[in-house]
């Protein structure tokens, strides 16, 4: 996005999302997909509605919900926006 991501969280929360976002890719880009992405809102009892999957979408930028759109930095801006809101 070119924009520089500004993290609240603390180093080791950091750090402990940086683990889960490494664990689910599973590709040499180092990008995941919005299906990953829902994955870890699953495994961490929150599931996303279909509202919040198509803003999902939106906010990564992806034409469908495999696309490999989603950096770290852009995992933990929507993971702030998500928990801050």
């Amino acid at each position: 996005t070119g924009k520089d991501v500004i993290i609240s969280d603390s180093p080791d929360a950091v750090q402990a999302m940086k683990g889960v976002f490494k664990r689910l890719c599973t590709n040499s880009k180092g990008m995941l997909s919005v299906v990953d992405v829902k994955k870890v809102h699953e495994l961490l009892g929150e599931p996303l509605d279909d509202a919040e999957a198509a803003s999902m979408l939106e906010f990564f930028k992806a034409d469908n919900d495999t696309d490999l759109v989603v950096s770290f930095d852009m995992f933990m801006s929507w993971w702030s926006q998500w928990h801050d809101s």
